[in-house]
């Protein structure tokens, strides 16, 4: 972890221990922790870490600071998948599609059903008409010109 993030980590853990007024734990755990940090390499020659003291000097009636390390509640919350966060971190903008909604999800069910009912029904005649009769039964021309559904509506 690079100093800064480190760093700030214990200014974290500081503004916890001045909200809680004192430790969950063992005190001997924390003050452990920060002289081990203040004492590695990567961390004891950094200039930010001139100024943390040990935990035996923090004082719990400190008042604690109002916005680091405080929960904040977003305005907008959201689910979203990894990938869908660009390189700064945002959220992806939706792209738009040209299709209408809900055209894009596959049917449940295939047309195989539907042929088959045909097959069955009408002897697999595309137009609908099989020796004269259409499919709703009715003769296509009764001998005057009209189709049998004119002459079932003049009745």
């Amino acid at each position: 972890m690079d100093s800064p993030t480190a760093r700030h980590q214990v200014e974290l853990l500081k503004q916890s221990f001045l909200r809680l007024r004192g430790w969950d734990k063992s005190p001997d755990i924390y003050a452990d922790l920060i002289r081990d940090l203040k004492a590695m390499p990567e961390y004891r020659s950094q200039p930010e870490w001139a100024d943390v003291k040990p935990t035996n000097e923090w004082n719990p009636k400190e008042a604690a600071s109002e916005t680091e390390g405080k929960f904040e509640a977003p305005q907008k919350w959201y689910l979203v998948k990894p990938e869908s966060f660009n390189e700064k971190g945002e959220i992806k903008e939706p792209q738009k599609s040209s299709k209408r909604p809900g055209m894009s999800a596959k049917r449940v069910t295939s047309n195989w059903g539907m042929n088959f009912v045909n097959k069955m029904v009408n002897g697999g005649h595309e137009n609908g008409v099989d020796n004269g009769v259409q499919k709703n039964g009715y003769p296509t021309d009764s001998g005057n010109g009209k189709s049998s559904t004119e002459e079932v509506e003049e009745l």
